[in-house]
């Protein structure tokens, strides 16, 4: 007798015809012969497939491949682990897909790759405030006001600037925050400047304009003098005294 064509059957392998149900004893279709009405049974064996594990910029431990059989479960999972993320579990595709779990059904009937998705979880970040020097156009930070903040890795920082009495904060640039926790935000403040007149009675002497807040004048013209009928005087000072500068100052 002459075997009769290959069947299919999805996500299964046809592995030939037997006597019985079991599938134990093989018809030999070379060999056995028919003596009366007979029925042979196909036997099937599920089919194996690799699946790919795609960390998806994580990092997994040992193989990043597994064998699954049609028709079973996908059984043990390997874990990755990811800087700054949790782990949310396997995804049939790297934005969106089915979830894939350990006792999740095989319907693949190819090779595939499950991706890792993640949501990042909180990390901290440095934020510094510094203020600009009197003396040079460096900048100092203000230690006492040093924050530790903290958001989810990859997205931009929060940081805020301060109100401090006679400077200015420059425009906050926030950033990515990174997940090994090392995103510094640095906000610089740059101190007011005023005006400063020097005055001999009516008559101007000097003006010196964007001097920094807490900086003290000094008067670079010629020490001022003062005449009079009958008298002789001696400059003693400016009045009120020399002190650092908080507004505009005759």
């Amino acid at each position: 007798m002459a075997a009769p064509e290959q069947l299919t059957k999805t996500g299964y392998v046809f592995d030939g015809w037997y006597k019985d149900t079991a599938c134990t004893q093989e018809w030999k279709f070379d060999s056995d012969t028919v003596s009366s009405d007979m029925a042979l049974y196909a036997k099937w064996t599920a089919a194996q497939y690799t699946v790919t594990f795609d960390a998806n910029h994580g990092t997994l431990t040992g193989s990043d491949t597994k064998k699954i059989t049609y028709d079973s479960t996908y059984g043990e999972l390997p874990v990755p682990t990811r800087t700054g993320y949790v782990f949310d579990g396997w995804y049939t595709q790297a934005d969106g897909g089915d979830k894939v779990e350990a006792a999740t059904p095989v319907t693949a009937t190819a090779d595939l790759t499950l991706y890792a998705h993640w949501t990042a979880s909180a990390v901290s970040y440095t934020v510094k405030h510094l203020q600009q020097n009197v003396e040079d156009h460096g900048y100092t930070e203000v230690t006492d006001d040093r924050e530790t903040l903290s958001g989810p890795s990859g997205q931009p920082t929060q940081a805020q600037a301060r109100t401090y009495t006679g400077f200015r904060a420059q425009a906050v640039t926030q950033q990515p925050i990174a997940a090994d926790g090392t995103t510094v935000v640095e906000i610089k403040y740059d101190r007011l400047t005023y005006t400063v007149t020097w005055m001999n009675g009516d008559t101007e002497l000097e003006t010196d304009t964007a001097v920094k807040y807490g900086a003290t004048p000094s008067y670079d013209g010629e020490a001022p003098t003062k005449t009079g009928t009958g008298h002789t005087y001696a400059f003693t000072g400016w009045s009120p005294e020399i002190a650092t500068v908080t507004a505009d100052t005759t």
